[in-house]
Formats: structure tokens, sequence, C-alpha cells
């Protein structure tokens, strides 16, 4: 995000492992200015990647896993699964 950006601080990263044929973006974001955590602490992206050739890969997303340190006001840690429809 840019300086001026009042959204907060964020890592991203990719995870391949090519055996499987799995890639995962994640995307950590940091926790408040005061040290509380943030209500999505993490966003993961798991998709299967294919070969079509030398050069290119085929993607097909298959879910998103949104981890949550809050269930509405109580500080349970939890995941909420998406799947992607492909």
């Amino acid at each position: 995000f840019s300086r001026d950006s009042k959204r907060g601080d964020a890592n991203a990263m990719n995870i391949v492992d090519a055996g499987k044929e799995r890639i995962t973006n994640v995307i950590k974001f940091a926790t408040n200015e005061d040290g509380t955590p943030k209500a999505v602490s993490e966003l993961r992206v798991k998709l299967k990647a294919t070969a079509e050739g030398p050069n290119r890969i085929n993607l097909v997303f298959k879910y998103v896993a949104v981890k949550c340190t809050k269930f509405f006001f109580l500080p349970i840690k939890w995941t909420l699964y998406i799947p992607v429809p492909s």
C-alpha cells in the first residue's frame, strides 16, 4: 500500500509446490498500531497449476482461506473457506 494509506501494512508471498502442482498466494496483515490483531489476519488463495508448455501454465483457483481473529466480538481464531467455482 502507499505510505499515506490508512489500511495498514501487509506482507505478500507465494508458496510453490511444483511436485504437487500447487501454488498458494499468502497475504499476512500486520497488527494494529496498538498491537491488537486485525479482524482478518491472513488470506490464502490456493491454486492448481499445470504446465501447458515451457513458458506457460494453466491456473485453476480452488479456494480462498480467510483467517479471522474474532467471531463477531468474541476473540476466537477461526478460518473461513470460500470455494471458487471453476
